[in-house]
Order: structure tokens, then sequence, then C-alpha cells
């Protein structure tokens, strides 16, 4: 028994010694630095483009990329070494598109440990974008002796100021000096002109990027009033900011899926054009099925009016709205109303050769465009259908225009350009490829007028000064039948009607109550929307009046207040989370939300508005499993902005379908070596530790006992 129990302890000793050698491997393991992370240097990008990091580290690991952006927020990514330790991670552009200064951290994942290994680079911004960047003018309209500052803001297609372009002013008259005291675009993308302007007429302005070496933007224009050259012209009207638009070419009676050609105008508070507007607009319609243009951004070169050809189709029939809004301010919007009707409801005759929109083929038949009539575009399409295969051969005037083939739809389209003002007889023949004629259009007799209305006189009567408050008529003599002939007289627009005589036109405004001298505009705008404005045409005198004591009344003034955005629920979803809440009382109309959000209630640092009053949002794009929070506020149709309620959660989904794409750039080898080791903690050397410790306790008691 004695030798039973001998050898039981020799081998309980056996046991521990070896458990305790395998432990102080393993603490040495543990204390051993795990393979540095190399991470290759990073440099400058442009704004929107992706880059490739590579990578060095312990093979078959998981290491956690941490990427700083400009707002303050983080983004995660992961990626996997392979058998040599290799790994390589693609940053996308869509994460850096805001210019300014990123930082990338990397660590191993499975370790938990600090992020240890850190690169800074900069976003900077790309080239200027023609649909972001835009010119604005003091004033459009250059007296005597009076100078006008041209501003020019460079941003490039994310909304990054671009800085440091040297840009030049190129006006097609010598009648315009510009002068500058900057080398070129600030950090704000921006950079100033002084002009200078000395005779009449209109200046077409270009603007010239030496950096780049070409022309960037315009033209644009300049009206030039004063000097002995030309008399009382048509000028362009100083506009103030947008205020809404007016949507035209819509008559009161459409047909049914009908193409239809609309021109959207951006005006001011007065009703003038802002030649300036380079928004963007969206389309909508009370008509669900209806067929509208895409989103549009103005450019300089439109001037503030831009025509959507055949971008417009109505479904449904009845009264119908075609409404167009501001993107970024939906206040800033405008509409036009049409009945909508059917085949056998309108009332238009089409003519024996025409069904519907298809076309005989046997002889005559009907072009879909140009229709007989005056057009006060310059540009005239000519559409129609005939057989694919075949050539539009199209005449004006007798003689052969221009020549385009029939599409696989079985429909031409060919665009006139640069017609003069006058009459034009346009008809289109059909040829086989053997130059043979198959069939002739009907001839379609156009006119086109782009001269604006001719004022001729403007008389008020009486003549002399009148008292203030009383009566005084207004009578302006132009073209007849004009679409419209408006007296702007102390920022108001009063519409004069056309009498019993042809051309004559009539209103009867208010003096004001103050006395002295007043000057009245008169806007004329014909059937084709041909618009001009004659400022100060004729002079309005009114004489002091007599001081009689009257009792004020205070005005009713009407408060302004909305109360807190409440019961603000979040879901995630796919990498977003979906928002709604309860519509709050206000004294206003609620114009729009704002939702503050970010990785804590303290730190709402990013921010999306919603395009309307409705009470339901989502936030694209988001991390998932990232805490986010959310609140919203409400803002009224005149800006006031209710207090923020409590913030919520929202914990955006992972995408468990997506898979990353193959990096499509070469790896860069430049590994930056400066780091430091990281060494092996957590858990698993805790309980090795532990372990070593018990097995050397183990063995010194042991050895105490055979001893003894």
């Amino acid at each position: 028994m004695a030798e039973f129990f001998s050898l039981r302890a020799k081998s309980l000793r056996l046991l521990l010694v070896v458990v305790g050698v395998l432990s102080v491997f393993g603490l040495i393991k543990a204390l051993t630095p795990f393979e540095e992370v190399r991470m290759t240097a990073l440099s400058d990008l442009e704004a929107g483009q992706s880059t490739l990091v590579a990578v060095q580290a312990e093979p078959d690991s998981t290491l956690e990329f941490e990427l700083e952006m400009v707002n303050g927020l983080v983004k995660s990514y992961e990626a996997e070494t392979d058998g040599k330790g290799q790994a390589s991670l693609e940053i996308p552009g869509e994460d850096l598109e805001s210019a300014g200064n990123y930082s990338l951290a990397v660590a191993y994942k499975t370790l938990r440990t600090d992020f240890s290994v850190s690169q800074s680079f900069d976003v900077l911004a790309a080239e200027p974008d023609l649909t972001h960047s835009r010119i604005s003018f003091s004033s459009n309209v250059l007296q005597p002796d009076q100078s006008s500052i041209m501003s020019v803001l460079l941003e490039d297609a994310f909304g990054n100021p671009v800085e440091g372009h040297l840009l030049s002013i190129v006006p097609d008259s010598s009648a315009v000096q510009v002068f500058t005291s900057e080398f070129g675009t600030n950090e704000k993308g921006q950079m100033s002109f002084s002009v200078l302007g000395n005779g009449d007429g209109v200046v077409q302005m270009h603007i010239f990027d030496s950096t780049l070496g070409q022309m960037i933007l315009g033209p644009t224009q300049l009206a030039l009033k004063g000097g002995p050259a030309v008399n009382d012209s048509v000028m362009l009207a100083e506009s103030g900011p947008v205020d809404g638009f007016v949507i035209s070419g819509l008559d009161s009676e459409s047909l049914a899926g009908k193409d239809l050609s609309v021109t959207v105008k951006a005006i001011d508070a007065d009703g003038f054009t802002v030649t300036d507007y380079t928004g963007t607009i969206r389309f909508s319609s009370s008509d669900d099925q209806a067929s509208l243009p895409n989103d549009y951004t103005f450019l300089a070169e439109d001037q503030g009016e831009h025509d959507f050809s055949l971008g417009v189709k109505f479904v449904t029939p009845g009264d119908q709205t075609l409404t167009a809004t501001d993107i970024e301010n939906v206040r800033v919007n405008g509409e036009e109303d049409t009945e909508v009707t059917t085949d056998e409801q309108a009332s238009t005759d089409y003519g024996s050769d025409f069904e519907t929109t298809d076309f005989t083929r046997e002889g005559d038949f009907e072009l879909i465009s140009p229709a007989t009539g005056s057009y006060s575009s310059n540009t005239v399409e000519v559409q129609g259908e005939a057989e694919y295969g075949n050539t539009a051969f199209i005449f004006v005037n007798g003689e052969e225009a221009g020549e385009t083939d029939i599409e696989f739809d079985n429909s031409f389209s060919y665009t006139l350009q640069d017609l003069e003002d006058g009459d034009y007889v346009i008809y289109v023949e059909i040829r086989s490829d053997q130059d043979t004629v198959i069939e002739s259009s009907s001839s379609e007799t156009v006119t086109i007028d782009t001269a604006a209305p001719t004022l001729v006189s403007i008389s008020v009567t009486p003549e002399t000064a009148v008292d203030p408050g009383s009566s005084v008529n207004v009578v302006v003599l132009s073209e007849s039948d004009l679409d419209e002939v408006s007296v702007l007289f102390q920022e108001e627009v009063y519409t004069a009607e056309e009498t019993t005589t042809s051309g004559k036109y009539q209103v009867t405004l208010v003096a004001p109550n103050t006395e002295g001298e007043y000057a009245l505009d008169v806007l004329l705008v014909d059937v084709l929307g041909n618009e001009v404005q004659y400022r100060d045409q004729a002079t309005l005198t009114v004489r002091a009046a007599e001081e009689v004591p009257v009792e004020e009344t205070p005005p009713v003034v009407v408060e302004s207040s909305v109360d807190t955005v409440t019961n603000v629920t979040a879901k995630g979803g796919v990498e977003l989370v979906a928002l709604s809440w309860d519509a709050p009382d206000s004294a206003l109309a609620i114009a729009f939300y704002r939702i503050y959000y970010g990785p804590s209630p303290s730190a709402l640092f990013a921010l999306s508005e919603t395009t309307d009053s409705s009470t339901n949002w989502t936030i694209p794009d988001l991390t998932a499993n990232e805490l986010y929070y959310f609140a919203v506020t409400a803002v009224d149709i005149e800006g006031t902005e209710s207090d923020a309620g409590e913030a919520v959660l929202g914990v955006p989904e992972e995408d468990t379908t997506q898979t990353l794409p193959a990096p499509t750039y070469p790896v860069a080898t430049n590994l930056d070596t400066n780091v430091s080791k990281t060494p092996e903690t957590g858990p698993a050397a805790t309980g090795l530790i532990l372990l070593s410790t018990l097995g050397a306790l183990g063995y010194v008691l042991l050895r105490r006992r055979a001893r003894a």
C-alpha cells in the first residue's frame, strides 16, 4: 500500500511539473508582443474619391478600423488578414465627400486593445461644378457713375468651396470695366469684382478660370443705363430674392396622354424675373399617374427661365394641378391648373388625317409638332411618325433644312435653331433609301416673335400735383391684345385693362399719403410670353396734406409659436432608421421638420430636414449596429423653430445580404513602420498566469510533504 501511495505521489508531482512548465511557457507567450500592425501611409484625396489601405498584421486575425470624419462622426470597418498577415481596406468615396481632415485608426478586434495605429489625411475639394457654382450681382442694372459688385462662388459637386482658383471676367463690350483686389477664390470659394459701365445696352459676361485654363460660367447679363448713344430702351429689371415660380404653357384644357411643353420662370416678390436663380426645382402633380420632368438645376445661362419640352403628360381626366417647388425651400413654389380631357371629351379638331397618336400611311400626314401659330422661341422642334428605316427631310420655306432617320419606334425629331423673327412654312418629306418620296406632311405656318412689346406712351391724369390718397388715372398705349399690361408703383402692381380702343390700356391707382415725386414703371407681356419692363416712364407728384389727428389703432399681431414635437419613435432598418412623430400645435402652419442626430443625446451633430410637413422621415446611410439618438423640432412658415424634445434611440440593422466589392485599386507597399507593438492581453492571458501560479504553488506543497 505504501508503494501505491508513493507511486501516486510521484505521478502527481510529475503532472504538476508539466502543468507548471506549460504555464510558464504560456506566461512567456502572453508577455511576448503580438505582431505589430503596420498600415500604408495615406495621401490627400479629392472629395468623393475612394482610397485603398494596405495593412500587415498577425496572420488570420480580424482587424477593426475607425474613420473619424469631418463632422465628428466615426465610421467603423473590418478586415481579415490572410495566411501571410496581409489585408486591405477600401474606404468608399461616399464616406469621403466632405472636405477637411480625417483620421483612420486600426487595432486587433479579438484582443480588445486600444487603437494604437492612427493616421491623418486631408480630403480636398474637387474641380468646380457648374450646377453648384453661381454668379450674383449687387445690382443687375448700372446707372451712370454707379458700380456693381459681382460675386462668384465656386463649389464642387458635393458642395465643398473650391479655394485658390484665379478667375477673370470677360465682357463682350468695352463699355464695361472690371476691377478686383483679390488673387483668387478664398477659403469659402468666393471671389468678388467691381464692375463699372459707361453706355446703354446689355453686356454679356463670362467667367474664365486661369487655374483650369477654360471658361467655366456664363454668360450672365448686366444692363447699362446712361449715355447719349441710345434712348430709353428695354432694360433688365432689378430683382430681389426668389419668391416663387410661374408655370406657363398649359392650356385651360389638355388632352390625356399627350406630351406637353411647359416653361418655368423664377420670380421675386414683385413679379420680376430672378435672372441669377440657380436653385433646383422638383415637379409634382395632383395626377398621381402623370409623367413629369426630373429634378432640374437652373444654370446661369438660363437667366431664371427654362423650357421643359414635351416633359409633362397627364393621364387622369379632370381638373389637375402642376406644381414646381424649390427642393431647398419648399415655401418657394408655383402652380398651374388645367382640365384634362379624353379624346371623346376634347373640343379640338385634329383634322381627318389625325387619329390619336397613329398616322395613316396613304398620303399626307399631320406633324406632331410644330402646329401653325406663333412662338416666342427661335428654336422649333419638328416631330412626327413614319415607317422605320426611312428618312425624314425637313423643308423650311421650300428649301431643305435638314434630315433625320426614322427611329425604331417609328418616330422622328429634328430641331430648327437660330430662327430669326418672321414667318416660316414647314413641312416634311418621308423618303426611302432609294431617295423616293413616300409621303409628305401638310404644311405648317410658324411665326417666330421673340421681340418684346413696345411702349408708345404713358399719361397720368391729372397732370398737376394731386392730394394724398386721391385717385389717379393712368393710360398706356402699346400693341393691341397684350397678355398683360401693368403699372408698377410703390412696390404694388396695378393691372391695366384694354379699352374699346385697340392698344389703349387704362388703370386707376391711389396716390401715396406722403408728399413727394413718385416714379411709375410699365410692364408689358405679349401672348407669347415676351416680357419687358420700362422703368421711370412717368412721374406722379403728391402735394402736402393738412395734418389731421387720427386715433391710431394698434395692429393685431399674431404671435408665432410652435409646441414641442412629441411621441417620436425610431425604428431601425438596414443601415437606416425610420422616424415618426405627432404634429405639434402651432399658431402658424408647419412648413417642415428638422431631425438632429448623433452618437449621444448631448452630441447631436448631424442634421436632416424634411421637404414638407409630413410626420415621417427616414435617415439613410447609417452604420449598422451603432447607437444613434434622434431629436425632432418643427419649423413654421415664418421660420420659428420649436424646442427639441427628449432624444430617442435608434439602431440601424446590418445588411446580411451585402457583399464587399473586390478592390479595384493597386495596393500600396510603403508601410508605415513607426508603430508600437501591441502586447497580447485579455481573459486568455490572465487565465494562463493564474494557472501557472497554482501549478507552482501545488508543486511546492508536495515537495514540503515529501520531506516531512
